[in-house]
């Protein structure tokens, strides 16, 4: 019988819609043995990725058998929705707290700038933990190369989702039907403010991952090249898929805390959020159930019943087609103009 293959996930480059279109699973497990990603160890102490073996020289060999499917992104443009994606969740901002010792990264600059974050795409291939000071270094990047010669990996790549999706199909001998479900999808995207500068450090400190990335897109190439007829799917959902999922979370989370990160200090809200928790829960839970799931119809519901308690009167105009832009202004209106 023929191996399953094994999905190497690279935090925010659509590594959660490929799993669940393979496994038809209705969410994605805990790291295994198939299935490669980040986790945590300790108390929010330590979180870094479980592939490490497979890129490890003295065990790579074990896997000479089994497909593994590696999709990879723009470098800067998944640091971008990685930094918007985990600095609105409080463990994240707890993990960076405990690992570099001071509190997250306002703007994205200063988090590419952190040394930490250098590599990031290397660093996850190798198990190094995330947030500490460890680098990557010539031998580190030719063993991964080396570990791409040695074992059958069929790549992808996140900008030709569709393409790669074939290759996956066609390489792996799967069907995916002819529409996949999108997850997942990032809800807070940075301001992209001094944008030409943000490119020029984050191309000096990431020399090692912009070379993997361009290794990784010529093998793409060069295995899409093989497939007789590509199979095209199409692609289902948006970013208010992901609604729902911030918001019933662990715990239940305002859709102020969408934003958060456009504040200079986004405790502030939080510790807002925390102090009228009473005023705003009822509410929240209201619109929820009211919605079945239906994220752009829960925040526009959301929107206006709380807008006239927040601008005590102010007038705010909901864009009942994009409530997301609707959130992020009452967000600038009530704690930062």
């Amino acid at each position: 019988m023929k191996k399953r293959p094994i999905i190497i996930h690279v935090p925010k480059t659509g590594g959660t819609t490929l799993f669940m279109a393979i496994s038809g699973s209705p969410k994605p497990p805990t790291p295994n043995q198939l299935y490669r990603h980040i986790q945590m160890f300790g108390k929010n102490e330590e979180m870094k990725s479980n592939c490490g073996d497979i890129f490890d020289c003295d065990t790579n060999a074990n896997y000479a058998d089994q497909q593994l499917i590696l999709m990879v992104r723009n470098p800067l443009e998944r640091i971008e929705s990685e930094f918007g994606f985990l600095g609105i969740r409080e463990r994240f901002r707890e993990l960076w707290q405990n690992c570099a010792g001071s509190e997250f990264p306002n703007t994205l600059l200063e988090y590419i700038k952190h040394p930490s974050n250098a590599n990031s795409i290397c660093r996850f291939l190798l198990s190094i933990p995330m947030y500490t000071d460890a680098t990557i270094s010539k031998s580190n990047f030719d063993s991964i190369i080396s570990t791409f010669d040695k074992i059958p990996f069929v790549f992808g790549r996140t900008d030709q989702m569709a393409e790669s999706i074939a290759n996956v199909s066609y390489q792996c001998d799967i069907d995916f039907g002819n529409s996949i479900p999108r997850y997942r999808t990032s809800l807070y995207k940075p301001k992209r403010d001094n944008w030409d500068e943000t490119i020029s450090i984050f191309n000096e400190l990431n020399s090692f991952d912009n070379m993997i990335i361009k290794e990784i897109h010529a093998r793409f190439e060069n295995q899409f090249e093989t497939i007789p007829n590509a199979k095209v799917v199409t692609f289902d959902g948006d970013e208010y898929d992901s609604v729902y999922p911030f918001v019933c979370a662990e715990k239940l989370r305002s859709p102020l805390e969408i934003y958060a990160n456009d504040l200079k200090s986004p405790q502030l809200l939080y510790n807002w959020v925390k102090e009228n928790d009473k005023l705003l829960e009822p509410i929240l839970k209201n619109c929820l159930q009211n919605n079945n799931g239906n994220g752009k119809a829960f925040l526009n519901e959301w929107l206006s019943s709380t807008i006239p308690l927040l601008l005590q009167g102010q007038k705010l105009d909901i864009d009942r087609d994009d409530p997301l832009q609707t959130l992020r202004i009452l967000v600038g209106e009530k704690f930062i103009n």
